[in-house]
């Protein structure tokens, strides 16, 4: 994988999207020789040596936008749920953050999203 240098201004969505599309073909030509419909979201955490961790996203409980993951800049912090309240969580920079809920269902779609992505 080649040196990614950090940004000096803000990118753009679709600048963003060019380049998480190239770190998941890096990743899937050096891991599987080829592309595959789903990425494995723990092997490439490890590829990009990027920690994982679980927590309960706070619009999730209050009815909101149904979010499963989450990766920090480490400048911004996101509601979070818990011990029964909601509160504002800065995770370090380059963590990946899941939904618990998708560890802890049981349910195979949920196993399914904790461990692909699409």
């Amino acid at each position: 994988m080649s040196d990614i240098s950090e940004s000096k201004g803000l990118a753009t969505i679709p600048e963003i999207e060019v380049t998480s599309e190239n770190l998941v073909k890096a990743f899937m030509l050096e891991r599987y020789g080829g592309f595959k419909a789903r990425v494995d979201i723990y092997a490439f955490a490890e590829y990009m040596h990027l920690p994982v961790c679980f927590g309960t996203f706070a619009g999730n409980q209050r009815g909101g936008s149904r979010w499963t993951g989450y990766l920090s800049e480490g400048k911004a912090p996101v509601r979070m749920w818990e011990n029964g309240e909601e509160v504002w969580r800065l995770y370090p920079k380059g963590t990946i953050v899941l939904e618990q809920q998708l560890r802890n269902s049981g349910r195979e779609e949920d196993i399914r999203k904790l461990r692909f992505t699409t």
